[in-house]
């Protein structure tokens, strides 16, 4: 799992597709194999492939499709994405793990400031002057948007510190931690998102994803309704709400949410997938 997902942040689709599929010919309910499989194939433009491990996945566990982790999953947190890494890939948790993540953000001026700047380095923004919140935000942006996790977190920190009360910096601290595997921890960052920004109905699609992968149904459930009854137009919300409800064998309120989904979303790369879901579900 971890090496298929090294080699794709790593810009090698054609390598990890190979890996992948072999290895789901031996452990084919793997859910984490079939969308690390399904992000290679969705890279080389192999969209019907790609599909069809993403409704693999999905259907062995919810909370596991390409919309919710576009760059693939990892099984615990992977210290570093190098060539270096592929030989002997690490399955433990970086050294900044052990900590107890708090949602306040004294405890986390206290507890992470230190560990994140020891493990990672200063960050980047502001060297050659004082940055402000929105330049330490942006910056860690852009380190996500590259799958650099680690990186992003330290720029997501100091915007924190900057600005007490940044829900958005809050929710990729949340992000960056469940791309690393730490969904407790991302669950607290998460929380602390929405208690900052309580109409915020993203924070809790996030919030209600994040305790989907852990297997909590009730509070996924529960997350993602409260979104919905934030924002009735968030097709995020309907499409994770539907594949939740499908999972636990609620064909019924599965099929409404996915039709929503459609509605609210009638132009979405994933339509056709979802219309074949509708089907099976009818």
């Amino acid at each position: 799992v971890n090496k298929g997902a090294i080699l794709n942040r790593l810009g090698k689709f054609k390598d990890g597709a190979e890996l992948l599929k072999s290895a789901t010919d031996k452990f084919p309910n793997s859910s984490e194999l079939h969308l690390n499989l399904a992000v290679s194939y969705e890279k080389l433009s192999q969209n019907d492939d790609s599909t069809a491990e993403n409704g693999k996945a999905t259907a062995i566990n919810s909370s596991f499709n390409i919309m919710s982790f576009p760059n693939g999953i990892s099984l615990g947190a992977m210290t570093k994405y190098d060539d270096e890494s592929l030989p002997q890939i690490e399955n433990k948790s970086p050294q900044f793990a052990g900590l107890s993540l708090t949602s306040t953000v004294s405890e986390l001026d206290q507890k992470l400031k230190t560990k994140l700047n020891q493990v990672h380095g200063a960050a980047e923004s502001g060297k050659t002057g004082v940055a402000t919140p929105e330049e330490a935000y942006l910056a860690g942006e852009t380190l996500y948007k590259k799958a650099k996790y680690d990186e992003a977190m330290a720029e997501y920190k100091k915007a924190i510190e900057l600005k007490k009360d940044y829900f958005e910096a809050f929710e990729k601290l949340g992000l960056c931690l469940a791309e690393l595997g730490k969904y407790e921890d991302a669950i607290e960052f998460l929380s602390k998102c929405v208690a900052i920004k309580p109409d915020y109905a993203q924070g809790y699609v996030n919030l209600g994803k994040t305790f989907g992968v852990k297997g909590d149904r009730a509070k996924e459930i529960e997350m993602l309704k409260k979104a919905i009854s934030l924002d009735a137009k968030n097709s995020d919300a309907y499409y994770s709400i539907g594949l939740s409800y499908k999972s636990q064998g609620k064909k019924k309120e599965a099929l409404e949410a996915l039709q929503k989904y459609v509605e609210v979303y009638p132009d979405s790369p994933k339509k056709d997938m979802i219309e074949s879901l509708i089907e099976q579900l009818k």
